[in-house]
């Protein structure tokens, strides 16, 4: 949680005014006690039964030394401190807050009180704030809010940082004994280190003759083997002699087989060969003669599915033709800038009656539209407009239909039509509706073309060329495999012969296995050189050194202490130059717009609930919950105010806040006379 919190520090000089005047005015500090015993309690300055977190021991320690602390002792003691100085680790969420107001955050916080496990009284002062990876910014008393406060550059669900900060007072023994643990613990790695070196001093010189023993064993253990071996040698080349001179003898009768062997082997190689060929050339023909069985099946169907495709081209070439009496096509229009003359002020169409649905649905139509047949117009050969159009079709369906609908709900709206009329629009965005019309029922196979059906009277027919709509309309189903290949027939390939008669078979000769390979054969042994006898008496042992001492093992925070004092470096510090230091929470919360529920009460009687934003006025709202004058017992009374308690002291209803989320408002009356007298 510190090293968190240490993301978002002030800096030096701005968190210290901050923490100077918190400590001046007496919020920030613990109140010591004479909890510091041995007992770890001590150091936990969380509250019981809290989730609490570790401060990092080497921070603790630089607080109570101040400038003296070396980055060797606080890298040491934050990994292998003995004591865990313990903290809440998270402020209440009621307690802080981050709302939006004038287009800015507003951050408030209020401290955070507890006693601790310790017994000491801990008190985290907020001391500032900021938007995620934004500039810190102080938090400030505001009597207003009751809180610790500031503006802060965001926006609503922008993360705000809200950094508390509380000092922790130690005992003088505990400080004391803290500010020199590295430096024992730099005592202790120095002497293992010390001891080690004398260990291995005295171990590498019994190694050393340990070792010279050693060679003069193995110079005769040497000697000795060699002497055995050559007794053994002698014995093994009268074997191999033998062996030698049998191998020569077997590899001749064995060559002698193999030769004929090789000769019948490749008479029956030349005949497989043949009976392969011949199969080859009867198994070629078999297949041509097929293919010739076929073409006309594959011609015939081949040509219906090229008619199929060619008919669902032309149904999309259709919507690049011009089909109405004015000139216009589908694809020409959905180019131009007619769509965008109706429908490109979407706030103007709104604020005419038009449905933000019809709206949005039309431009997203549109843009998709003009998206698809653009790239449908740019292809240059029918099988990539085939597959472009297979891979697009149900999109073409979809916002066809999409911008259909919504243009024909837009202009149902009277105002909306009025001013295509008055832009003298209407004739040509009737025939757009007719060619919308008309290219959904090309695209969906189950709609038919009616052109008796009416658009605002005018029957489709009147506003379309029929006689240039396409006639395959009923028939866009693609092709499973897309756009038909021409097949290969057999007026395409060479024609093939029958083969003739089948060759006879030649037998295969029994296997006869190679002589074998002269490169293996025993090399003519070689009698060895003779060896002399190294005698019975080995050199005088010496006794083994044992192990090696192993160095000890330090990390990397411990061998940077040892080398920090082995430099001199650290030092004994007869006392901690402070006893207190500073610990620091970071708490997160998503920044939104606060409603405050505010309750107005008549005397005892609830009278109104509403809900208002946080520095909003609540003064229109409630002067309707109690009437401005009212008579009790034939006296007047006039509401002269609101009070946070049942007659106290008036306060500003123009500006609410509360960190709470609610508030009670009580009305205020005086009475109508020389001296009024408040209720």
């Amino acid at each position: 949680m510190l090293d968190k919190a240490r993301k978002y520090i002030l800096p030096t000089r701005l968190l210290s005014f901050v923490l100077a005047a918190a400590i001046a005015a007496g919020t920030l500090f613990c109140c010591a006690t004479d909890a510091f015993a041995s007992d770890t309690d001590a150091l936990n300055f969380s509250l019981a039964d809290s989730e609490y977190s570790v401060a990092p021991q080497g921070d603790i320690v630089s607080g109570l030394v101040g400038e003296g602390l070396l980055a060797a002792e606080r890298d040491y003691l934050n990994s292998h401190s003995k004591y865990s100085v313990l903290y809440t680790s998270a402020v209440p969420s009621e307690y802080y807050k981050a709302t939006v107001r004038d287009n800015k955050i507003y951050a408030l916080a209020k401290p955070y009180r507890y006693t601790a496990v310790n017994g000491q009284s801990v008190s985290w002062l907020p001391v500032f704030a900021q938007v995620e990876e934004g500039e810190p910014m102080p938090l400030l008393w505001s009597a207003k809010d009751g809180a610790y406060c500031t503006f802060l550059e965001g926006k609503s669900g922008d993360e705000v940082n809200f950094t508390y900060a509380a000092s922790v007072e130690f005992s003088e023994s505990f400080a004391t004994d803290a500010v020199n643990e590295a430096y024992r613990a730099a005592q202790v790695i120095a002497t293992a280190a010390e001891k080690y070196n004398e260990d291995h001093s005295a171990w590498s010189k019994q190694n050393d003759a340990y070792r010279t023993y050693l060679g003069e064993l193995n110079a005769y253990n040497s000697a000795r083997d060699a002497y055995e071996k050559y007794l053994d040698e002698m014995d093994a080349y009268r074997l191999s002699f033998e062996a030698y001179e049998a191998w020569w003898a077997s590899y001749y009768a064995q060559k002698s087989l193999r030769e004929e062997y090789d000769l019948q082997y490749s008479r029956f190689e030349a005949n497989q060969a043949e009976l392969a060929a011949y199969d080859a050339q009867l198994a070629a023909y078999n297949e041509y003669m097929k293919l010739v069985d076929i073409s006309p099946e594959l011609v015939e169907a081949y040509e219906a599915k090229a008619i199929v495709a060619q008919a669902h081209l032309n149904v999309i070439g259709s919507f690049y033709k011009d089909i109405t009496p004015m000139g216009h096509s589908f694809y020409g229009v959905i180019s131009s800038s007619l769509v965008d003359a109706v429908i490109a002020n979407d706030e103007e169409l709104e604020s005419l009656g038009g449905k933000r649905e019809d709206i949005q649905k039309a431009i997203q139509a549109s843009r998709e539209l003009s998206t698809i047949f653009d790239g449908y117009d740019a292809l240059t050969s029918d099988a990539e407009k085939y597959a472009y159009m297979t891979q697009n079709l149900d999109g073409m369906r979809l916002y066809v239909t999409n911008l259909g609908a919504s243009l024909r709900n837009l202009a149902a709206v009277g105002s909306i039509m009025s001013r295509i009329i008055s832009e003298g629009l209407k004739e040509e965005f009737y025939e757009f509706v007719a060619i919308l019309y008309y290219c959904e029922c090309a695209l969906y196979n189950e709609k038919t073309f009616d052109g008796n059906e009416t658009y605002n009277g005018e029957a489709i027919s009147s506003l379309l060329d029929v006689e240039r709509l396409s006639a395959d309309s009923d028939a866009l189903l693609p092709l499973e495999n897309g756009w038909p290949t021409p097949p290969v027939t057999a007026d395409d390939v060479t024609p093939i012969e029958h083969p003739g008669t089948r060759p006879d078979e030649v037998a295969e000769p029994d296997y006869v296995a190679p002589p074998p390979d002269v490169s293996t054969s025993p090399a003519r042994p070689t009698e060895p050189e003779e060896v002399s006898d190294p005698g019975d008496t080995p050199p005088a042992e010496v006794e083994h050194p044992g192990d090696e001492p192993s160095p000890p093992v330090r990390d990397s925070a411990e061998e940077q202490l040892y080398l920090a004092y082995c430099n001199g470096e650290i030092s004994y510090r007869a006392s901690a130059s402070r006893l207190s230091t500073q610990i620091y929470n970071t708490v997160s919360v998503k920044a939104g717009t606060l409603r405050i529920l505010v309750s107005a009460y008549d005397g005892n009687k609830l009278v109104s609930e509403i809900h208002v934003k946080l520095g909003d006025s609540a003064a229109e709202q409630l002067s309707k919950a109690v009437p401005s004058v009212k008579v009790i017992n034939g006296k007047t009374y006039a509401l002269v105010g609101w009070s946070t308690e049942p007659g106290g002291a008036a306060v500003d209803v123009g500006y609410i806040s509360s960190l709470s989320g609610s508030l009670s408002l009580y009305a205020l009356f005086c009475e109508v006379s020389d001296e009024t007298e408040e209720l």
